[in-house]
């Protein structure tokens, strides 16, 4: 049975829809967490269609035209089914995004920032599901024994293998990171120094100018005056000695 499902960008894990009317199991919360950490983890290199045992459910999902859609089923549901509701999804989603948003619908894709921007597909999403839902059904039946979708090379790995690996190389990018910090402080500590400080603009400069040029005026005529005072002091006290002595000579012979 078809429990959830799920279409998010490949690019950077956005989801853009999934099932409002997901069937009820116990651990479901577990499941859809398991569900958007395996999406999380998508990049270039990850293989196109996956099927990934989970005890007792399989996630399984498909990437096409930078979207991936994922339905998360019993383990007892038959691997060819679940493609084939996957590779209706994609059809049926582009078939809904051409008639809402014309040719551009790649572009209003790769440019949504607001998850769960396209819940308006939610309807043929769950009709989708209830279809796709049921192995017993006569429809799936048909389906099952005839050429609707070809699902012989389709890789299948259990939880554990793809969690694992997603979280050693998360563990081995934030290995990378801490040794690129040393390298950049030390890169960052050998650079030359350049001031900062700007120039005074010329204004400034010619008062500074001014001012020391006009100092140096009031330097130099205060040492005239100290050399003048000092030349005073060595005349005065023969200037004084003279005048006694021509008073009393005066005074001698007047």
């Amino acid at each position: 049975m078809a429990l959830w499902s799920i279409v998010t960008r490949v690019a950077d894990g956005l989801p853009l829809l999934e099932s409002t009317d997901a069937v009820q199991i116990v651990g479901a919360d577990t499941q859809i967490s398991q569900a958007k950490a395996i999406l999380k983890r998508l990049d270039a290199s990850s293989p196109a269609r996956l099927a990934i045992a989970a005890k007792a459910f399989t996630f399984s999902y498909m990437v096409e035209n930078g979207l991936v859609a994922l339905v998360l089923t019993d383990a007892k549901h038959p691997s060819r089914l679940a493609f084939a509701f996957l590779k209706a999804v994609h059809d049926e989603f582009e078939a809904w995004l051409r008639a809402e948003r014309g040719e551009g619908w790649r572009a209003a894709i790769a440019t949504e920032a607001k998850p769960y921007a396209f819940l308006g597909f939610g309807k043929v999403l769950s009709r989708l599901r209830r279809e796709f839902g049921d192995a017993d059904s006569k429809a799936n039946a048909s389906r099952l024994h005839g050429e609707l979708y070809e699902v012989q090379n389709i890789m299948r790995k259990n939880i554990e293998e793809v969690l694992d690996r997603g979280e050693k190389l998360d563990r081995e990018g934030a290995r990378r990171a801490r040794r690129r910090r040393p390298i950049r402080a030390c890169a960052r500590a050998t650079r030359p120094f350049h001031s900062t400080a700007r120039p005074p603009p010329a204004a400034d400069v010619s008062k500074v100018s001014s001012r020391l040029v006009s100092e140096s005026k009031q330097f130099k005529w205060g040492a005239q005056k100290l050399s003048m005072l000092e030349r005073w002091k060595a005349v005065v006290p023969w200037l004084v000695a003279a005048l006694v002595i021509l008073f009393v000579l005066w005074w001698r012979f007047r």
